[in-house]
């Protein structure tokens, strides 16, 4: 470790190499195909858990359900109060993440949502209710490759 913060060596990086391939693997068969102790894997998994480097967690393919909407919603702020902002933002349902962003928004905000009303609900329902949101942009997304996302069902 160098002060605060953790530094990933290439044993870590195999390791969420062998997680992101198979996130069920087992501590022994990981250690099996990096040829290391499983203990080495167990401490090394809880550390980066620990650190808020790694969280393990079921991912689906979002646009498998088919009504459902996909979106990332770019805001502009009224003035700099992203941390507030954001918090806020964060406990709504359906939001994924909130980013502080430089360019164009201040804030990228990736939701999932069930269908076309409860995006609307989300736009012109919930959030004018929070304060110095100056105005939004909303990108839905239609099809992707690669995206998978954690279920908030």
């Amino acid at each position: 470790m160098d002060g605060d913060i953790y530094v990933l060596d290439d044993i870590d990086r195999q390791i969420l190499r062998e997680l992101r391939k198979d996130g069920r693997a087992s501590y022994r068969v990981i250690a099996d195909n990096l040829n290391i102790a499983d203990g080495t894997v167990r401490a090394r998994v809880s550390r980066m858990t620990d650190l808020g480097i790694l969280k393990i967690s079921p991912l689906v393919n979002p646009f498998y359900f088919k009504n459902s909407i996909l979106a990332h919603i770019g805001m502009q702020l009224e003035s700099r109060t992203h941390h507030e902002t954001m918090r806020k933002i964060a406990e709504l349902e359906g939001v994924l993440s909130v980013c502080n962003s430089a360019g164009e928004f201040d804030l990228m905000v990736e939701v999932y949502l069930h269908s076309r009303d409860e995006l609307n609900h989300f736009l012109f329902g919930l959030l004018p209710k929070i304060e110095g949101i100056k105005s939004t942009h909303t990108f839905v997304y239609l099809d992707a490759r690669n995206k998978w996302i954690e279920p908030k069902f």
